[in-house]
């Protein structure tokens, strides 16, 4: 099992100039991943990713997404 939490703050200087309206001012992501091996030849995992942005013109936006892997090994 692993988790990991990420977060990014823009500096508002950063984005002098630009479109505001699209620009970053802060996100978080959070990632929670499980690898299950029931027997030796076989490997299976899961990811689940949530992120969340918001702008600087005070929007936000929201992500979820969930992965499946299989490994086989000969």
């Amino acid at each position: 099992l692993n988790v990991a939490v990420g977060y990014y703050d823009q500096d508002a200087g950063d984005s002098a100039g630009s479109a505001a309206n699209n620009v970053t001012d802060d996100l978080t992501t959070v990632h929670v991943n499980l690898i299950w091996q029931p027997v030796s030849r076989f490997r299976m995992g899961v990811e689940g990713m949530w992120g969340d942005r918001d702008v600087l013109v005070g929007g936000s936006e929201d992500a979820l997404r969930f992965q499946f892997g299989a490994w086989f090994f000969f």
